[in-house]
C-alpha cells in the first residue's frame, strides 16, 4: 500500500466561497503559524484567484490529507 500526503490550504472569497490549493508531499512538522503565515503571503500577493476569477479574501482552513492507494485483488485468485 502506498500512502500520499497532501497539505490543503483553503481560502475564502469575498462572497464566502471556498478554494482550496493542495501541495503535495509537504513536511509533516509545519506548525499552524507557519502555514497561515504562507497563506496570508498567498492572500497579499494576489497571485492567485478561482475559477470564477474571484479573489482569494481570507484564510479559511488547513490540513493535511493522507490518502492510502489500496490494490484490489480479485477473490477468484485472477488478477
Amino acid at each position: 500500500m502506498d500512502s500520499v500526503t497532501t497539505l490543503v490550504l483553503c481560502f475564502l472569497t469575498a462572497d464566502g466561497n471556498e478554494h482550496q490549493i493542495s501541495i503535495k508531499t509537504p513536511k509533516d512538522d509545519l506548525t499552524l503559524s507557519q502555514v497561515t503565515t504562507a497563506m496570508q503571503t498567498i492572500i497579499d500577493s494576489e497571485a492567485f484567484v478561482t475559477s470564477k476569477n474571484e479573489s482569494l479574501d481570507s484564510i479559511g482552513n488547513c490540513y493535511y490529507r493522507t490518502v492510502t492507494k489500496t490494490p484490489l485483488t480479485d477473490p477468484g485468485g485472477g488478477e
